[in-house]
C-alpha cells in the first residue's frame, strides 16, 4: 500500500503536527491454526512530527523492518531481527514478549545497534535537548547492545542490561583548553528500577589522549 502523503494536527496547550511523504506499508503473513507468520515493512521517506514549540523529526527517513510470529492463543508476539532504523542508524530486536491475563506484560528481547558516528547522531536529537550539549565538541564511532528482560505494568518495569562501546573518540568543551583524542570506551550498566533494587555502571576500559598525555580507568559504580 502506497500513499502520497498524510497530515494531521491535534490542537492544544501543545499541539502536535505530523506530516508524511511517501508512506508505504507492506504486509505479507500466513496464518495456520493460531500462529501468524509474517512480515511488515514500513517505508517512511520523508517524515516530520512537531510537539509544540520542539520539532522531533524533520523530513527525516524512518524504516520499520518487522519479521514476526504471534500466537492468538498464548498472546505471545515473537521478533526475529526486526529492525528500526531512522536515516542509516538500525536497532535491531529479537526475542519475545506475552501478554498475561493480570495485564502484566513478560519480554526478553535483545537489541543492538548498527555503528552510529556521533557527528552523524547529533544532528537527529531535537533542539531542545541538543541544547544541552552547547558548548561541547564530540565524535566517535558507537555500538550499544543488551537486552531487556522482565516484566512491565503499572509499577514494574523490566531489567535492562547494556554494553556500550566507543571506537575513535575525540572532544573538548569550550573554556577547558583540553582536547582528548583517540578516546576507547568500554562500558556497561545494569539498570533494574524495581523498588529497593541496585543499578550499577562498570568501566570495563576507558582510555585516551590529551596532549602528550594517557588517561585511563576502570571502576564500578552503584546506585
Amino acid at each position: 500500500t502506497s500513499v502520497k502523503s498524510i497530515s494531521a494536527k491535534l490542537a492544544g496547550e501543545n499541539p502536535i503536527l505530523a506530516d508524511i511523504s511517501g508512506f508505504t506499508l507492506d504486509v505479507d503473513a500466513e496464518k495456520t491454526i493460531d500462529i501468524v507468520d509474517g512480515n511488515i515493512v514500513l517505508l517512511l521517506p520523508e517524515i516530520s512530527f512537531k510537539m509544540g514549540e520542539t520539532s522531533f523529526l524533520d523530513k527525516r527517513n524512518v524504516r520499520l523492518e518487522l519479521p514476526l510470529s504471534s500466537s492468538f492463543d498464548s498472546l505471545t508476539l515473537s521478533l526475529q531481527k526486526a529492525k528500526l532504523a531512522l536515516e542509516n542508524h538500525e536497532v535491531v530486536l529479537t526475542g519475545k514478549a506475552q501478554y498475561c491475563s493480570n495485564s502484566d506484560v513478560a519480554m526478553n528481547i535483545d537489541f543492538a545497534t548498527n555503528k552510529w558516528v556521533i557527528s552523524e547522531v547529533l544532528p537527529l536529537i531535537p533542539s531542545f535537548y541538543a541544547s544541552l550539549l552547547n558548548g561541547v565538541e564530540v565524535d566517535g564511532e558507537l555500538l550499544l547492545q543488551g537486552n531487556v528482560a522482565g516484566v512491565y505494568n503499572d509499577s514494574i518495569f523490566p531489567k535492562i542490561v547494556a554494553e556500550l562501546l566507543l571506537e575513535n573518540g575525540e572532544g573538548c568543551y569550550e573554556g577547558i583548553p583540553y582536547r582528548l583524542r583517540d578516546v576507547f570506551a568500554d562500558l556497561s550498566a545494569d539498570i533494574d528500577l524495581s523498588a529497593g533494587a541496585i543499578s550499577s555502571a562498570k568501566i570495563k576500559n576507558l582510555s585516551a589522549k590529551t596532549g602528550t598525555s594517557q588517561l585511563e580507568a576502570s571502576g564500578v559504580v552503584n546506585d
